[in-house]
């Protein structure tokens, strides 16, 4: 029976990625280290900042000044490229409903999860956010287990809803029920309620 579900933010609720690989990009691009759309979508897409940085070999000497920049570069845009959707919001508040606890698990930083839950208007329907800087980041499958011992729940009963390799990875490593979503237009009540009633 289903006690939680868990929620991934970039391309489960929303899609930031274009948001996220832009500023990154940009920051980048910015200390001198031009990196193509191409090769991000190919073997960076899903990670945090920090471990993309370490697998293009920046200098650690600057590591930290582009992830300052790339954070100053989404934060001044994600107000305005975020709003409220009902059709989130209704899902929620149907979960909610049936005594089911939500939870945010993302690899993103804590301030990002925090600005994109409040500008979707989810807040008071969240129980638990977790970020990259409460755990490991996926696909290590930390973030579902503190779900699953937050909770006191059984591995089955928790429910994941996550749209990436190194998400999906995280969460069938948990043990947890996993509900693929491609793209966020793919989260709709009905395909959430077959879950919560099937398993």
């Amino acid at each position: 029976m289903i006690k939680c579900v868990a929620f991934d933010i970039d391309g489960v609720l929303v899609d930031t990625k274009p948001l996220h690989q832009t500023a990154f990009l940009q920051a980048l691009n910015s200390h001198g280290f031009p990196v193509t759309e191409e090769h991000h979508r190919k073997h960076l897409d899903g990670l945090p900042t920090k471990v993309k940085m370490e697998l293009l070999n920046i200098p650690e000497t600057i590591r930290s000044s582009i992830f300052d920049t790339k954070q100053d570069i989404t934060f001044d845009r994600i107000e305005s490229y975020i709003k409220p959707e009902k059709r989130l919001q209704e899902i929620f508040f149907e979960i909610k409903e049936r005594n089911i606890k939500i939870a945010i698990c993302s690899n993103a930083i804590r301030r990002f999860c925090e600005l994109t839950v409040s500008c979707l208007k989810l807040e008071k329907y969240v129980d638990l956010l977790i970020s990259n800087e409460d755990s490991k980041a996926k696909p290590d499958p930390e973030m579902y287990l503190m779900v699953q011992k937050n909770f006191r729940c059984r591995p089955d009963d928790l429910l994941v809803c996550e749209d990436s390799l190194f998400g999906l990875q995280a969460a069938y490593s948990s043990g947890a029920c996993v509900c693929y979503i491609q793209e966020p237009y793919f989260l709709i009540w009905k395909k959430l309620e077959s879950y919560l009633t099937i398993l």
